[in-house]
C-alpha cells in the first residue's frame, strides 16, 4: 500500500508522535518501530452450498 510508505516515513521520522496520538502510552515509554512483513499462504475453500445454484 502506498499509504503504508507515508506513516512508516512519519514515525521514522517523529517517532514521539505515536505517543501523541494514541492514549495510554507514557510519553517516557520506550519502543521498537519496525515495517514488518505478513505473507499469508493458502486457500479459503468456498462455501458450501445445500442446493446447487441455477442460472
Amino acid at each position: 500500500m502506498k499509504t503504508d510508505k507515508l506513516f512508516y516515513a512519519i514515525f521514522a521520522t517523529l517517532p514521539d508522535l505515536v505517543t501523541e496520538l494514541v492514549d495510554g502510552i507514557p510519553p517516557a515509554a520506550r519502543y521498537r518501530f519496525a515495517a514488518l512483513i505478513v505473507k499469508l499462504v493458502g486457500q479459503a475453500p468456498p462455501p458450501q452450498h445445500s442446493s446447487p445454484l441455477t442460472g
